[in-house]
């Protein structure tokens, strides 16, 4: 019945999208002008030499350096081997979809297992810096401090969220992953397949990127006029990041809670960003489960610490600080139990 109601709704989705295609072709040539825009003045540039730079580095040996010298400290908190730190820490910095497209390369090279690159997928895919300040920060709020307190509130959900779930994370198997890690390419080498895999991914990542800015123009057909400003964004928002963001730079709502709800989509990424996610892993062999629901987290997470952060910036800076205090207190009263719960309260482990 469930395998029948799901090919019911495919089908409905897929009539009501050449629906809007036939009647409405203005609009779809104008969300794909749109998309292919998004993706020159702002997808390729922040992805693809990013992707270049991770792909030179893991063909030369040189992230299995850095991850033995600076990572273990994260890899500890997180519950992942060095090498998966190092990803963690590159999908934090490089933007959606580098942390799976980290993931993939470290299972190709062997020195991730499959089931720690799947974890890490869920964990280690973030919006980067440059679209964070940029597009949040600038462009919705015209301020760099807000394009901070956004980041920051990023950077710490993405903590929270792996010290959560790495109960679920496989066990570390460094030692053997190191051992079957393929040995390092020479430079010219390394450059060539580095440039090659990063364009083929970069331009997968376009094409799901154009692809989506259709589907926002197409819920955007259909929903009726008198449809809540707030809905339509969330709505925009939770299926492709960037269009969400858009109207929300242009909607008249207080300012707490657009950053509150722009905290929430950067985190989240988007239903496009998950495609993306699903098509770097498949090229690699490996399946992502779990990975809408542990970034649906990771955005409530990130909107709930947003709240006084908004409150600093744009209203009550008391009510900011009380608030700061209550989550503190709370994140106290929580780690401490979670170690009691593990029986190593005087253990140095998390």
């Amino acid at each position: 019945m469930k395998t029948r109601l799901r090919g019911i709704l495919q089908a409905f989705l897929l009539v009501g999208w050449a629906a809007f295609l036939l009647l409405r072709p203005q609009q779809a040539a104008q969300a794909v002008t749109e998309g292919l825009a998004l993706c020159a003045g702002a997808v390729l540039p922040a992805l693809f030499p990013f992707f270049v730079c991770t792909g030179m580095l893991n063909a030369l040996g040189l992230t299995q350096k850095f991850a033995a010298a600076v990572c273990a400290p994260l890899a500890r908190l997180l519950g992942v081997s060095r090498d998966g730190a190092a990803v963690w820490a590159a999908g934090l910095l490089g933007g959606y979809p580098a942390g799976a497209q980290g993931a993939a390369e470290g299972y190709r090279d062997g020195r991730l297992s499959a089931a720690e690159a799947e974890h890490l997928a869920r964990i280690s895919n973030n919006a980067g810096p440059g679209f964070v300040f940029s597009m949040a920060g600038a462009g919705i709020f015209g301020s760099a401090g807000a394009g901070l307190a956004l980041w920051l509130c990023q950077l710490t959900s993405a903590v929270l969220l792996g010290v959560i779930l790495r109960d679920h994370a496989p066990r570390p198997q460094a030692a053997a992953a190191r051992a079957n890690a393929a040995p390092p390419l020479p430079f010219s080498a390394a450059f060539t397949r580095a440039v090659k895999t990063a364009g083929r991914v970069s331009l997968s990542v376009c094409l799901i990127v154009v692809t989506f800015r259709v589907l926002c123009g197409a819920l955007d057909t259909i929903m009726p006029a008198e449809t809540p400003t707030v809905l339509r964004i969330f709505l925009s928002g939770v299926l492709e990041l960037s269009g969400g963001t858009a109207l929300l730079a242009q909607a008249a709502l207080p300012r707490v809670s657009a950053f509150a709800l722009c905290s929430f989509f950067l985190a989240f990424g988007g239903v496009g960003v998950a495609a993306q996610v699903a098509s770097v892993m498949q090229d690699a062999g490996l399946r992502v489960r779990g990975y809408l629901r542990a970034k649906l987290l990771q955005g409530a997470i990130a909107a709930a610490l947003s709240v006084p952060a908004g409150l600093f910036l744009f209203a009550d800076r008391q009510n900011a600080l009380r608030l700061a205090v209550l989550y503190a207190a709370a994140g106290t009263i929580c780690f401490i139990f979670r170690k009691v719960m593990a029986g190593n309260l005087r253990a140095k482990r998390v």
